[in-house]
């Protein structure tokens, strides 16, 4: 499964530099899920909270990509510390990902949902379940 993402922040917090950290390593998910058809592709945003912007999730099997659209409130990580919005995204990588998986149109095996969770997570908490190095693993701010 290939794993891409984009960004759409503004000048308040550290998503942007977060979202690079996160896909310093995605060959790790990559050839954790090779056998898994398809995309993950992962848009971060920090915008003013008047914009409404809501974190989604969605599969579209005419692109057989799982989208997941992180949106956090410039106002809610404007006073976080970098690792607060690490931990931040981390949570909400997390729920997209599990709610994305789930997806009744995605033809993946229960076993392929199992090893993109899987993967998902070693790469969220940098352990070693899939190969490679961790990524958003704690690191000096």
């Amino acid at each position: 499964m290939r794993i891409a993402k984009t960004t759409d922040t503004g000048s308040v917090g550290d998503v942007y530099a977060l979202a690079d950290e996160l896909l310093a390593d995605a060959e790790q998910f990559q050839r954790a899920t090779a056998a898994v058809p398809g995309e993950l592709f992962i848009a971060f945003r920090s915008l003013p909270r008047e914009y409404g912007r809501r974190s989604t999730v969605r599969y579209v099997s005419a692109d057989d990509v799982l989208y997941l659209d992180v949106a956090v409130a410039e106002e809610d990580i404007a006073e976080l510390t970098f690792d607060e919005q690490r931990d931040l995204l981390r949570s909400e990588l997390r729920a997209l990902v599990q709610r994305g998986v789930r997806s009744r149109t995605a033809g993946w095996s229960r076993a392929q949902r199992h090893t993109i969770n899987s993967a998902f997570e070693a790469l969220l908490s940098g352990t070693d379940a899939a190969p490679g190095d961790g990524v958003l693993a704690d690191t000096p701010t």
